[in-house]
């Protein structure tokens, strides 16, 4: 029986954007809540990445060029967790691995071809195509069934606590994500 891992992408695989972003530029409380408005509805497909910046730029009064050139000196690829994951596909055939991500449509999938993601991961779950965001219960069951096999160990590896919240229920293992070595580590173990 195969097992499945189950990746976040931002704050995992790449940097955290959104939640920096708005942490360098206003107090955290505010920072919070402006990231919860312009981003909740996006992350449930009510707008485009492109969208979300004109939709920033107006309502925040800060030249879209500006959020953009902002956004790309924040983002970072996790090169060593990503190197992993490309041993993992290719030594442990008995491992499927899928991507579980809230995001607005076009910013996954923009990072994903521009660095050649896709081959790494067995199917990818957006949470825009599905109109549901971690950490609603149905956004895992879509990822359990549309990855169409039953598994014997099921892992999630996210930085946001709130998103590991009864997974121990539906059969995943919740793991918080602080660093590659103890992601490492532990993945080792289990493996």
């Amino acid at each position: 029986m195969k097992n499945l891992i189950i990746f976040d992408c931002f704050g995992v695989l790449t940097s955290e954007l959104a939640p920096v972003w708005f942490g360098k530029r206003f107090p955290p409380q505010q920072a919070k809540e402006l990231k919860e408005r312009y981003f909740g509805n996006a992350d449930l497909g009510g707008k485009t990445i492109s969208q979300l910046m004109d939709d920033l730029s107006s309502g925040l009064s800060i030249d879209k060029n500006v959020i953009i050139r902002e956004f790309t000196e924040i983002f970072s690829l996790n090169v060593e967790l990503l190197s992993y994951i490309r041993n993992l596909k290719l030594n442990r055939p008995d491992y499927d691995v899928a991507l579980l991500s809230n995001a607005p449509q076009g910013l996954v999938e923009s990072i994903f071809n521009e660095f050649g993601l896709y081959r790494r991961f067995d199917k990818i779950f957006i949470s825009w195509q599905y109109k549901t965001a971690k950490p609603d219960r149905r956004f895992y069951e879509i990822c359990l069934k549309g990855m169409g096999a039953k598994y014997g160990k099921i892992f999630m590896i996210d930085d946001n606590p709130t998103n590991l919240t009864g997974l121990t229920e539906m059969g995943i293992t919740p793991v918080l994500f602080t660093n590659n070595a103890e992601l490492f580590a532990f993945l080792d173990g289990e493996l």
